[in-house]
Formats: structure tokens, sequence, C-alpha cells
């Protein structure tokens, strides 16, 4: 169906990504269950993290979204939905509105990676020697023991001092609760194995947010140039979500609000229609 002038939504789902969790979203879910927005929100972790670090699962793409249906459908057994991805969220996001296009009518993308095929995405990744990325594809060992012993012996406090004020305690507590497989599989097989450009570019009815934050690394800052996509840059980096918070969730509940017109100004936003990550 075409959902290009579906009104505001009623259910709105979030998605987190790689060492992520559902209290990432704490402030925006606050922001969307009030007027005028006044949706009822839905937030969870994925198999592997957070509350569910002990679920079982292959944690590849299948497996997540059959977790996601099955949690979506409990609480939200029909209606449409808007669908609000953070990170690998995003791709997640797009991957389950590709197999369930009858019941998704928005679609909210924040620094989001949208590689072009696996080589893209691992090419990008290690530009940034130093990043989780490149650690884990260069050195998984080092990696997985950093990930046992910051968790088990509880060593991540030590580094409370160092963490940005933006991001709360509970949220950075979260970073260790996961499980080392569930960090190592989800970014093989849903990271590097399903690249997020081509899920966009397999949507063309429902209208797409994706929100990129200045300060990212340049595979979560991509524009995709298409009539139902909107781009939009906001100041900050990958955790915008919380450095900028107020800006972040006033352009989302802009876009849902005013039934994703493609004339909704995004407060200290640039718009970037005009050019793709190809044009650079």
């Amino acid at each position: 169906m075409d959902n290009s002038q579906a009104m505001s939504p009623s259910q709105i789902v979030l998605i987190h990504g790689l060492t992520g969790s559902k209290r990432l979203f704490a402030g925006l879910e606050g922001r969307l269950r009030r007027p005028p927005t006044s949706a009822d929100t839905l937030s969870f972790d994925l198999p592997g993290f957070g509350e569910n670090k002990d679920v079982e699962s292959r944690y590849d793409v299948g497996d997540q979204l059959n977790f996601i249906t099955g949690t979506i459908e409990r609480r939200f057994p029909s209606g449409p939905l808007a669908l609000v991805g953070h990170s690998l969220g995003g791709v997640l996001a797009l991957a389950w509105a590709v197999h369930h296009r009858d019941r998704v009518s928005w679609i909210v993308l924040i620094n989001t990676p949208l590689g072009e095929n696996r080589d893209d995405i691992r090419r990008q990744l290690l530009h940034d020697r130093f990043g989780w990325g490149a650690v884990l594809l260069n050195h998984r060992r080092m990696a997985h023991l950093a990930c046992v012993v910051l968790r088990g012996a509880q060593v991540i406090r030590a580094f409370y001092f160092a963490k940005p004020a933006y991001v709360p305690d509970e949220v950075f507590d979260d970073y260790t609760a996961h499980r080392w497989r569930a960090i190592a599989e989800t970014f093989d097989r849903v990271l590097l194995g399903v690249p997020g450009a081509a899920l966009v570019r397999a949507i063309g009815n429902v209208p797409i947010l994706n929100l990129t934050g200045c300060g990212d690394a340049e595979l979560s800052r991509r524009a995709i140039i298409q009539p139902n996509v909107h781009n939009a840059m906001l100041p900050g980096g990958h955790l915008m979500l919380l450095e900028h918070p107020d800006s972040t969730a006033e352009a989302i509940a802009r876009f849902l609000n005013d039934g994703a017109s493609r004339n909704v100004i995004y407060p200290g936003g640039t718009h970037i229609e005009g050019r793709s990550h190809d044009d650079d």
C-alpha cells in the first residue's frame, strides 16, 4: 500500500544497535509519548544484549528478525507502525520493513551505516584504525579478551571518569551487558552481511528519515537519494541522540507528526537531499 499520506503514528518501535540497549531510547520515548505525537512506544533488548543477554540465538539476520517480530506482535498485534533504529538497529528496522511492508508506515534511521556491500563496509570501518570496527576486523582475540575482562571483573567502572557527561550511567553500564558471541556474530552476520543502502532502495513507498551526525564516521553519514527518503544532518556524533537529545528528538517528532512532508525544517540540521556519498 502507499504509506506516503499516513497520519502520525500511534505505535512506535525502537531498535538499538550493536553493544547498545533499549535504555538508549529512554529520553526519546518520553518525548514521543507526549503531545503532539502521543504514541505508544516499544523498545527492547536484542538477543545477547541488556536484559536479553542470556537469550540463545545464532545472531544472524533471520534470528534477529524473528525475535523482533515476536516482540512486536506481543505488544502491537495489528495496526501501522513507525520503526526507529539507531546504528545497526536502523539496518534491522529496514530489513524488518522489507518483510512486513503492510505494517510499516514510517522509518527513522539514526546514525545508521548504509553500506553498499560487504567490501565497502569493511573498507570504511578500517579507515579508523582504532575504532571498534577495525579492532573487531583485525584484532578479534584482543577484542574478545578486552570484553571478558571489562565485563567479568567490572573493570568498566574504573572508566566512569572518562565517559562523556551526556552518557547516562545506566547506558554506560549496558556496554558490558552482552555476550561476546552476540557482538562478534552480529557484527559478522548483520553489520557486514546486510548492506543498509540496498535495503533503503528496496523500500520505495514508505517515508524514511535518515538522520546523520556531522561528527559521525563516513559510513553512518551517507545520504540515499530517492523520493521517499529525507536526509538531514544534525550536530553530534554517533551518539547524537544522547549528545543533542532535544534537537534529535525534535527532528524525529516533526517528521512523524507532519506526515513526512518534504517541507519539514529540521532544527539545527542541514538538508542533504541533493548529494550522496558517491558525489564525494
